[in-house]
């Protein structure tokens, strides 16, 4: 799903990321990429060549100039300062983690580093294709047995895209699969803030809240909307 509504937002979304020349190419390299992971998944097990190679065809649709767009936050230019185009706080956190009296104060050895986003973790993630894998299946066995299920998400977030989450909640299959896919979305709280769509009692069994104002990080985007969401949640009060 992520891969098959990706270029759906850095091309055909409200705010273009990608120019036509490169939209077009990157689109006639998509059914490629699509049948890479078919390919990949045919096969009982984890067949490491296969996922590996779906992984750098994929991706590759991610490569392309975003023009400065950031891809956490479509409102958002990329921080020239930062070469991953990824926002201020995580540079602020690896500042503030680095601080030998917060290190002191957490009793983290000297010889231990933190890191935000480390390319060489990602990098041995990459080599065993491990995006490449159909992790929204898991979600099945847990709504069968019962546990509640929430979604919320930033409208303004190209790095998982709105639909593309959309698509795999919709492709769920659980008890509640079908009256999600009856389910309308309505405003809550207002037309401006969100729209929820709750399957079951209370705050819901299976919900999905479409966050307007906020990007890949929503927590930090629309902090006190959040807060009332997962108070809502934790408590099951219904969203009305």
């Amino acid at each position: 799903s992520h891969f098959s509504w990706l270029l759906d937002r850095l091309c055909l979304g409200p705010v273009p990321m990608y120019n036509a020349s490169t939209c077009a190419e990157k689109f006639q390299a998509l059914p490629k990429c699509l049948d890479s992971i078919r390919f990949a998944e045919q096969v009982p097990g984890w067949d490491v060549e296969r996922r590996s190679a779906a992984g750098k065809l994929c991706w590759s649709l991610r490569d392309g100039d975003t023009h400065g767009i950031s891809g956490e936050d479509i409102r958002k230019k990329c921080d020239s300062l930062d070469p991953r185009c990824l926002p201020h706080a995580l540079r602020w956190t690896e500042d503030l983690f680095g601080r030998s009296d917060v290190r002191d104060a957490l009793g983290v050895p000297d010889h231990i580093n933190f890191t935000s986003l480390s390319e060489p973790v990602f990098a041995e993630f990459a080599k065993y294709g491990d995006i490449i894998q159909s992790a929204y299946r898991l979600y099945e066995p847990l709504l069968r047995a019962g546990i509640r299920l929430l979604h919320y998400v930033g409208a303004q977030d190209a790095n998982c895209a709105p639909a593309g989450i959309m698509s795999f909640l919709k492709l769920l299959q659980s008890p509640f699969q079908e009256e999600f896919l009856r389910t309308p979305d309505v405003p809550w709280p207002t037309n401006e803030d969100a729209t929820v769509r709750v399957v079951g009692k209370g705050a819901g069994n299976m919900t999905w809240i479409l966050i307007d104002g906020g990007g890949h990080f929503i927590a930090h985007d629309q902090p006190e909307l959040v807060k009332s969401i997962v108070e809502h949640w934790v408590k099951n009060v219904p969203f009305d």
